[in-house]
């Protein structure tokens, strides 16, 4: 009876609606934009340009009135119909909470170099990953595209590279648990904080050596349920894409490059250059300008006083630039939290996600392949048939002319070698929380991880038969393969934390954490190879009759840790934190497992001394050190121990008697032990002018000792692989500075930020290890950067025949319009004593500025940024197998040097003749030195919020519309295609996939 009379006044009380209207100013005036709603209700409005709202209401209930930067209010609305409130200004804005690792802390009392994001803010970009979005966005966070490959992951570094051969990238937290920014849809993050050095990432021990990114995401709330959708559609394009030669710009190139050799011009006659025309853009042709992506998301959030609850989903899929590349990605997150009392609650957060990736074999040669088809070449031939490449040139036939590259090798399916990628991941995080007494509490959490993935290669057979001579093969892939991987790893961990915070005596704040921690992770692997199929129609690995290779392989390790953490602040004045933890690894040899990674730091508020207090101009300055060591194991499992691997081709005994035998291929090394990192900080945070400009710099020392990478060996000691060893040390020394400002100009609300980093990376002790090649004229050399480029200086280009007989030149072909080599060590002759340091491939600067304004529901974001002082060394930059039958980029053919009748240079240019930097050419003619420094725009969105006078109609709280532009703007003075991409050039193409741009149209709506 009492439950039914109950109910019944609920529905009198919705029944009775009336109208409330009010104003909400702060003590300058009218805020606009402030949410005005009925506390556990979607009911509600958003105030107008003259801060005013009305809507209909429940008879009772209470008002809940919000916005940005200002105290929340509560008010009654029972018996009132005009309300008018004046909001005061949050003066504890600056008591903000930041999570720092296990723990939570309020970021005015923080003592390490912390830098963080607030999701809300990655909402306004557009972006197919979380990492992507925070591109300029945190000073001394480098974060690139490895590549424009759908779905690829991004390359991630705090603070410079400090490894060589360990690993580079940060460790990523997801609610507490390892994960990754690739797979988590950026509406579902509430916060983002990076810590970048030993003081604050201490916590975390073995696996913080390269920072670490902590995020927590999204939570339900007492009140009814919140949904919110969105969905995003555009069009993508190549970002960068170089211009390059039309058919009679090539045609006057390789008469230039045969001139050069006293060969006859091929290009004369009846088919002169200028009788060409443009011909055929195949550099169009084979990437796309309007590859779709879409973006879809929903989520519902909501709960009660006891259990709160927070699911979504979302849906990705993005066609590639270029043909036959897809992605499409599916995930789905839940979090769940249930009190029982105010003592003891428990949650689960569960994760999921299906990637779906389609891809081909030969992605990194596809731009060469379109390069070396002649724009003479026609889409198709007259018959409707693939076009083919001309035979006759003046009369002769050109063999160079006839590579098997058409339409066919970029874009049909039956003539690429396919890959077809899935992977499926979820992680599930159980925790329970108990407060034993008062400031006491505990928390127990398990994590739980499994990934599993599977690759399909698959090559048709074909054979293609010449357009003028049907009778003759053109070109022929007698036997289809197919390649299929298999892989999964899974991992378990085990928290149980224990935390004490107390206040003694209104001045003194202590916090205690106590934490020990176990994980456990497995990983294997089953790849197969199978020729001989029936046809091209069965593409599965089972239907092949022959076994080219069947291998697989497995891995585990284990951590254990112990580790804890004081901080103590007297009077929100003078700030103290110390940690300390004990990490031991499987991946060491019994005797060397265990490592310790001490840090302290300390803070001054320097504001909140008496002296301070009357610049009322100042809210906050705060001066910050902090030192500490970190460690890294980041090595293969049992490097210690020697590996074995079986064979059936071992000669033993009688003559031609093969048996199967095991061989060892690694070395061993029970010595090696941690890699550590130790970080000195110094850092000032200051906020001023009523909170509206920070300010904060930091200057740091980072140091990483006893390197673990693999040694070098000949073979001759009849091993494959070398062992691992600890060696070296790598310096990174840089600063950071960050400054942002908020403010308002009576109805516009608008924000810039603007962050710097300047790294310095050395290589300062290589312990007697000879410096050695990592990837082509990429060094390790101590003195010098991590991947410095060593090469030949060029210091001009040859004019006349007299400027090369009376030169130090290298042995070769050396004439009129070759580069001219510099003699660095100032002998007689050119040779590898010469090559000297010419730059590295990591910028020294890096940067970004971001920019957000707002009037009347409009609004505006733009996200840039930038990287400075770093370089690309191109290795035959005038590409292919022959320069003579290659297309080029126009910027080398546009300022090239011509040479005349008489061999002496008639043009001179920035670069070589034609043929200067072909395959032939003495190593150091062939090369280019490129400044891929760039400044760009990453993201500009411009919204609109309809009002909600006219969206309540439909029971909307809130509708926003969005036109976007992902990489609109790029600013450089490179040649090629990207240079963000951290890849190498070779062959006269960027051997990576391009990095896109797009435009999108979108919505977002909540209800």
């Amino acid at each position: 009876m009492s439950a039914a009379l109950t109910e019944r006044n609920s529905i009198e009380n919705i029944l009775q609606n009336r109208r409330i209207s009010g104003v909400v100013k702060d003590s300058q005036g009218p805020i606009t934009g402030a949410n005005v709603s009925i506390k556990g209700t979607t009911i509600g409005a958003i105030t107008d340009i003259n801060g005013k709202f009305s809507f209909d209401a429940p008879q009772k209930g209470v008002l809940v009135i919000s916005f940005i930067g200002y105290i929340t209010q509560e008010i009654s609305v029972e018996g009132k119909n005009e309300i008018s409130v004046i909001l005061k200004e949050d003066t504890e804005i600056l008591d903000e909470v930041v999570v720092t690792g296990y723990i939570a802390q309020k970021k005015v009392n923080l003592t390490g170099a912390i830098s963080s994001v607030n999701g809300e803010e990655l909402t306004k970009i557009t972006a197919t990953s979380s990492a992507q979005a925070l591109q300029g966005k945190l000073p001394g966070v480098q974060i690139t595209a490895g590549d424009g490959a759908p779905g690829s992951a991004s390359n991630i570094q705090v603070r410079g590279i400090g490894s060589v051969m360990s690993g580079t990238q940060p460790l990523v937290i997801v609610d507490g648990f390892e994960g990754t920014l690739d797979n988590i849809a950026m509406r579902d993050i509430e916060t983002i904080s990076v810590l970048k050095d030993a003081a604050s990432a201490a916590i975390y021990g073995s696996k913080a050596a390269n920072g670490v990114i902590l995020i927590t995401t999204k939570r339900g709330k007492t009140g009814a349920m919140q949904v919110e959708v969105s969905a995003e559609y555009g069009w993508q394009s190549v970002s960068h894409m170089p211009d390059v030669l039309n058919a009679t710009e090539m045609a006057i190139k390789q008469n230039e490059e045969a001139a050069w050799s006293n060969q006859t011009l091929p290009w004369s006659g009846n088919h002169a250059p200028e009788t060409l025309g443009k011909g055929f853009n195949w550099w169009d042709y084979a990437y796309k300008n309007d590859a779709p992506i879409q973006n879809y998301y929903l989520s519902m959030k909501g709960g009660t006083e006891k259990a709160k609850y927070a699911i979504s989903a979302g849906y990705i899929k993005q066609e590639g630039v270029i043909h036959l590349t897809d992605y499409d990605r599916f995930n789905f997150r839940s979090n769940f939290d249930y009190a029982f009392n105010k003592k003891f609650k428990i949650g689960v957060n569960i994760e999921a996600s299906i990637a779906n990736t389609d891809s081909r074999e030969d992605i990194y040669h596809y731009s060469k392949n379109a390069l070396l088809m002649h724009p003479s070449v026609p889409q198709y031939m007259p018959d409707g048939s693939y076009g083919l490449p001309l035979r006759s040139l003046s009369g002769q036939y050109d063999a160079g002319q006839a590579m098997p590259l058409s339409m066919m090798y970029l874009s049909d399916p039956n003539y690429v070698r396919l890959i077809e990628g899935n992977t499926f991941t979820t992680r599930a995080n159980f925790f329970l929380e108990w407060e034993i007494l008062k400031g006491l509490k505990f928390k127990s959490v398990y994590n739980q991880q499994y990934i599993w993935s599977k690759k399909n290669y698959w090559k048709s057979s074909y054979t293609v038969y010449d357009y003028e001579t049907p009778e003759s093969i053109y070109d022929t892939e007698a036997n289809a393969e197919a390649i299929s991987n298999y892989s999964d790893s899974q991992k378990w961990e085990i928290q149980e934390l224990f935390t004490y915070n107390r206040i003694f005596a209104k001045k003194h704040t202590l916090g205690v954490l106590a934490g020990f921690t176990a994980e456990k992770a497995k990983s294997g692997n089953l790849s197969g190879k199978k020729t001989g199929f029936p046809g091209n129609e069965l593409r599965v690995i089972d239907a092949g009759n022959t076994i080219d290779y069947l291998n697989g392989s497995m891995a585990e390790n284990s951590v254990v840790s112990l580790f804890g953490q004081v901080n103590y602040d007297y009077m929100g004045k003078y700030l103290f934190q110390a940690n300390i933890r004990r990490d031991g690894s499987s991946v060491f040899a019994p005797g060397n497992q265990w490592g310790t990674f001490p840090s302290v730091s300390i803070g001054w508020r320097i504001s909140e001394e008496e002296f301070m207090k009357k610049i009322s101009w100042l809210n906050n300055l705060k001066l910050r050190i902090g030192y500490g060591t970190l460690g890294n194991a980041n090595i293969k499992s049992f490097a210690w121990v020697s590996s074995y691997k079986l064979t059936d081709r071992y000669p033993l005994g009688a003559p031609n008697a093969i048996y199967p035998a095991y061989y060892q291929t690694d070395m061993s090394n029970k010595d090696i032990k941690w890699e550590s990192t130790t970080t000195t900080n110094v850092g000032i945070d200051a906020t001023v002018l009523d909170n509206r400009l920070n300010f904060t710099f930091d200057w740091y020392d980072k140091r990483t000792n006893d390197m673990l990478f693999t040694a070098t060996i000949p073979y001759s000691t009849g091993y494959l692989n070398g062992p691992v060893i600890n060696v070296g040390e790598v310096m990174n020394r840089g600063w950071e500075i960050s400054a942002s400002w908020n403010d308002n100009i009576k109805k516009f609300h608008y924000g810039i930020s603007i962050n710097l980093a300047h790294n310095k990376n050395e290589v300062t002790n290589m312990g007697g290890v000879a410096p050695f090649q990592i990837e082509n004229d990429l060094w390790i050399k101590e003195g010098y950067p991590i991947n410095s480029y060593f090469g030949y200086k060029t210091i001009g280009i040859y004019q006349n025949w007299d400027e090369v007989n009376n030169s130090v030149k290298p042995n070769g072909d050396i004439r009129p319009g070759n580069y001219i080599i510099q003699n660095t060590n100032g002998d007689d002759k050119i040779d590898t004593e010469d090559k000297t340091f010419l730059g590295s491939r990591d910028p020294k600067l890096v940067y970004g500025i971001n920019l957000t304004a707002e009037w009347q529901g409009i609004d505006l974001s733009i996200a840039t940024s930038g990287e400075s002082k770093k370089c690309l060394y191109y290795d035959n930059s005038y590409g292919g197998i022959s320069p003579r039958f290659c297309n080029i980029y126009k910027e080398y053919f546009d300022n090239r040097t011509i040479v005349g009748e008489d061999g002496n240079v008639t043009v001179s240019g920035k670069y070589p003749a034609m043929a200067g930097l072909g395959t032939n050419a003495p190593e150091g003619h062939k090369k280019v030195m490129q400044n891929t420094s760039f400044f760009r725009i990453k993201n500009i969105q411009i919204g609109y919020t309809l009002p909600q006078s006219f969206t309540q109609k439909m029971r909307i709280s809130n509708l926003r519309i969005f036109f976007n532009a992902v990489n609109p703007f790029l600013f450089t003075k490179y040649v090629g295609f990207d240079p963000e991409t951290t890849s190498t050039q070779q062959d006269g193409t960027v051997r990576y996939y391009p990095v896109s741009k797009s435009v999108s149209m979108g919505l977002s709506l909540k209800f």
